[in-house]
């Protein structure tokens, strides 16, 4: 590329809401479709569902919950970018 980029990194919001929980209110959910591209063969060479809700890393009384579909969507992306650069080994 003319970037000088090895792949590209592509994707879209497939859900960014909130769902309610009796007990702890309004729970955002957010799920992401991902796509990386090598920009050598301009081929998908990954793609995946990401998935979260805020209530998934809650141990007790709302204690680890995520309140917020932004800080959702950033922590799935974080992890999301953590697994790419396993992947390619960097």
């Amino acid at each position: 590329s003319g970037l000088g980029a090895s792949y590209l990194i592509t994707g879209s919001v497939l859900e960014f809401s909130e769902t309610s929980n009796q007990y702890l209110g309004d729970i955002p959910q957010v799920s992401l479709n991902v796509r990386m591209i090598s920009c050598e063969s301009k081929k998908t060479v990954w793609s995946g569902v990401v998935n979260a809700r805020g209530d998934q890393g809650e141990m007790v009384f709302g204690i680890g919950a995520v309140r917020s579909k932004e800080e959702l969507a950033r922590r799935i992306i974080d992890k999301t970018v953590d697994k790419i650069a396993e992947l390619i080994g960097k």
